[in-house]
């Protein structure tokens, strides 16, 4: 099949293989470092952050349980008005982290957890909170010590129970992205190592055959010019080709056909001269020896004269 396209088109074939090659692999290539970094981008925008507002929670129910703690405990009003303060800002952050989270977390089980503690848990403690705050403004901190160890530990208990579920659910997903990232990984560089084994695989055949088709008949082409230079223009070549190669092969045939019909000509030619010059010098010879006969008659006759 080689054999009847032209060189160039023969090269360029070679060339425009290698390229849709090299497409395919950088293509490909592209494609997985793409799907690496979304994978990426999920685990470190979305698992991890959600994971970070659960524990930043958390923290916020931490600083209020705290703070009440510390108003049960201290009864300096300066004191206690920072601490009430510190309440009222740790439930904003909370209420902010909590909006946050239900508008980010849409799978079924992060979805159930978060709509627990919104809609069964902080109001309850919420409730619990203010009425901890009402006994301690109001002095009766034996019912808010009460209150703080009974009910409002037992929800606050649930609240971070809650929590860290969420927590291990989150990190459950993100444990599962960083797998599939890995996977996705590991599936590239398979890929992309077979695509690469194929294409060297391609190029080194398609290079072979290629320059065989070229060196080949350049060879038989060179063998033939080195039997006529020894004087032997019988030979021709045995190339059956449609390119420029061909071409030139069935030219050299046409001109070794044309010098060996030339020199045998020539030699036959050189035969009949050769025939020709024979007869001359027969001829030749008897015109020498006729002269001679004549002279040796004149001197006859001359004697006879005397």
């Amino acid at each position: 099949m080689l054999n009847n396209l032209k060189i160039g088109t023969r090269l360029g074939l070679g060339f425009g293989c290698l390229l849709v090659l090299m497409l395919i692999v950088g293509g490909y290539g592209i494609q997985a470092v793409k799907g690496l970094h979304e994978e990426i981008d999920l685990l470190v925008e979305d698992r991890m952050v959600k994971t970070e507002q659960a524990n930043a929670l958390i923290d916020q129910i931490n600083i209020v349980a705290r703070a009440v703690r510390n108003l049960i405990i201290d009864d300096n009003k300066g004191n206690q008005e920072r601490e009430f303060q510190r309440i009222a800002d740790a439930r904003k952050q909370a209420t902010v982290l909590l909006e946050q989270m239900e508008k980010t977390i849409t799978q079924e089980k992060g979805a159930a957890l978060i709509k627990r503690i919104t809609t069964e848990i902080r109001p309850v403690f919420g409730r619990h909170l203010e009425a901890l705050i009402g006994f301690i403004k109001d002095e009766q901190t034996l019912r808010a010590r009460m209150l703080l160890l009974g009910e409002y530990r037992q929800i606050q208990t649930a609240y971070f129970t809650t929590l860290n579920e969420l927590i291990a659910f989150q990190t459950e997903l993100a444990k599962q992205t960083g797998q599939e990232a890995e996977n996705r990984a590991r599936m590239a560089v398979r890929l992309i190592s077979i695509l690469l084994i194929a294409a060297l695989t391609l190029s080194v055949l398609m290079a072979f055959f290629m320059v065989r088709s070229i060196t080949g008949p350049v060879g038989k082409a060179s063998a033939l010019a080195e039997t006529m230079a020894r004087g032997d223009f019988t030979a021709k070549l045995d190339i059956d080709q449609n390119d420029e190669i061909g071409a030139m092969a069935r030219s050299l045939n046409s001109m070794v056909g044309q010098l060996s019909t030339m020199i045998r000509d020539i030699v036959g030619g050189v035969d009949r001269l050769a025939a020709s010059s024979n007869d001359l010098a027969a001829v030749s010879r008897q015109l020498s020896s006729a002269a001679r006969d004549t002279s040796d008659k004149a001197a006859t006759v001359a004697a006879a004269t005397e």
